[in-house]
């Protein structure tokens, strides 16, 4: 052993050295532990995090602490740094609500905790969208938020109008809202939070994106379609409550590519007249209707789709009867967008029309026909054609002009032969202003019988009427004679008048309820109270 210490007394002495240095860094690190002060006699007034409020994630969220500020008994302020600090443990830093951090402090005995250092809040609500619009209902739809207890919808009633909540959604399931509380021609925004609840507070996530809507307005309806000239359709529709105006819509073809041909800045227009059309030409429509909004005007769904065809405008007719009622010449004013016409002729005033002439040239304007039996009735109407891609296009039918046959009669022949005016009881109808067979009223019925069957021009009125032939007794009614005429008045003045028959009958043009008929004389007084017999006049003695 000596030998040993002889021969190593460098070393051990070196270990005698080590161990008691080691004695002594002990016992000085127990001493100076002993002296360190207690963190909790600082009071924590400020610190700073890698951030503040964190979005759920359903994963740890672990904030850096930055920065501590403390006070102490002197009221000094000491910061400490991010080097000056070690945190300990994170409390409920996974789900939704306030978090708290636990920190150790160097050269302090103990730990600090953090109260509420920082929030996790629920997701921001994405992909809000409108998913179904309607002019009753507006539906939202949105992506589910994990960990999310119900929604708050709000809502704006346009661009600058704040949003106020509209609806809260108890459920985190449930991601939809339709919205009915809606007026026409209006904008709406909505927006939409997560929530959680944390005992009495309510908990809110980043509001949504926006999204913006504006009420539609009803589809307009047509109501009509119709070719009303060679170059002009005019179109009808349904007006749509809330609308400032509309567009007419046209196209060649039925399902083909429709141009907006007309904007009407007025919502209680419900009528277009397009006048640029070609003549025999089919054209189709549809409307918009417009609602103004604060980005503009914006127009609606289109209407149904009606078509109309473009015809030849009608043409009136007149003529003559010369060569003893033989021969009638026919002449009309030209027809826009005619190429030719077409003449008809028939022996009855309604039906049984036939075409007895082509006139392939839209500038010849009369035409005449021969060869016709005197004592016959015949009836004309023309209408006016054109032609496109091979196919004749044909306007209205005329009215008709009616060749007449004068026939002599002597009135003082048997009176009984006035009954033959009682071939147009309930045959021609009562038309206001009608002087011919084709529709007459009371005076124009009288005018044509005198004229037509006893060849005497009584005028066309009650008044020129009332001032020919001579005076009868309207009280004796046994001097009254077939043929005779008799006057009624309503308020004093001359309203009515209609040809005696005998027997106590009249024959009439009433109204256009009755038309042309045959009345007792009495039957007829008592009938129209409003009126009574004022005078009875002959036209030849």
């Amino acid at each position: 052993m000596r030998k040993y210490f002889r021969e190593n007394w460098k070393i051990v002495v070196a270990l005698t050295l080590l161990v008691a240095l080691t004695t002594v860094l002990v016992s000085t690190g127990e001493s100076a532990a002993q002296q360190l002060p207690e963190i909790s006699e600082l009071e924590t007034i400020n610190f700073e995090l890698s951030g503040e409020i964190f979005e759920y994630t359903g994963e740890p969220i672990t904030p850096e602490v930055e920065q501590i500020v403390f006070c102490d008994e002197e009221e000094n302020e000491i910061v400490k740094m991010q080097e000056d600090f070690t945190v300990v443990e994170y409390i409920n830093n996974v789900e939704c609500g306030k978090a708290d951090i636990i920190v150790s402090v160097q050269g302090y005995q103990g730990t600090v905790i953090l109260e509420d250092a920082f929030q996790i809040q629920p997701a921001k609500v994405e992909n809000l969208k409108i998913t179904q619009v309607s002019r009753e209902s507006i539906d939202l739809g949105w992506d589910k938020v994990a960990g999310a207890e119900g929604y708050r919808v709000y809502k704006s009633t346009g661009e600058g109008q704040p949003f106020s909540m509209v609806q809260e959604i108890p459920s985190g399931d449930v991601t939809t809202y339709q919205d009915t509380n809606l007026e026409l021609n209006s904008t709406y925004r909505y927006r939409v939070h997560a929530y959680v609840c944390l005992e009495e507070q309510v908990m809110l996530g980043k509001i949504s994106e926006s999204v913006t809507q504006n009420t539609p307005l009803a589809t307009p309806a047509l109501a009509s379609v119709n070719g009303i000239a060679y170059n002009s359709i005019q179109v009808q529709w349904t007006i749509v409550d809330g609308a400032v105006g509309y567009q007419v819509y046209r196209s060649l073809t039925k399902d083909g590519e429709y141009d907006c041909i007309a904007e009407i800045a007025d919502g209680s227009v419900t009528t277009y007249t397009d006048s640029t059309c070609e003549c025999g030409i089919d054209y189709y429509y549809y409307i918009k209707a417009c609602q103004s909004l604060e980005s503009g005007n914006v127009y609606g769904d289109a209407s149904d789709v009606m078509g109309a065809k473009t015809t030849p405008n009608k043409v009136g007719l007149s003529g003559t009867t010369t060569n003893g009622d033989t021969q009638v010449t026919l002449s009309w004013k030209k027809s826009d967008g005619a190429q030719g016409y077409e003449i008809y002729r028939s022996q009855d005033t309604t039906s049984n029309y036939q075409m007895v002439m082509d006139i392939n040239n839209g500038d010849t304007l009369t035409w005449s026909e021969s060869g016709l039996n005197k004592d016959t009735v015949y009836y004309y109407r023309i209408r006016p054609y054109c032609v496109v891609n091979g196919t004749r296009i044909t306007g209205s039918y005329s009215g008709s002009y009616e060749k007449v046959v004068t026939i002599v009669y002597d009135y003082s022949a048997a009176s009984g032969e006035v009954s033959v005016v009682t071939q147009y009881a309930g045959k021609v109808q009562y038309v206001w202003g009608g002087k011919s067979i084709n529709g007459w009223d009371c005076s124009g019925f009288t005018y044509w019988v005198y004229k037509n069957h006893f060849g005497i021009d009584i005028g066309t009125t009650t008044g020129s009427q009332y001032a020919k032939g001579t005076t009868i007794s309207k009280n004796d009614r046994s001097a009254w004679k077939p043929g005779d005429l008799l006057f009624y008045t309503e308020g004093g003045r001359v309203s009515h008048v209609a040809i005696y028959l005998g027997n106590g009958q009249l024959i009439h043009a009433l109204s256009e309820k009755y038309d042309t008929l045959i009345q007792d004389v009495d039957y007829y007084e008592k009938w129209d109270r409003a009126t009574s017999l004022m005078a009875v006049k002959r036209i030849f003695n």
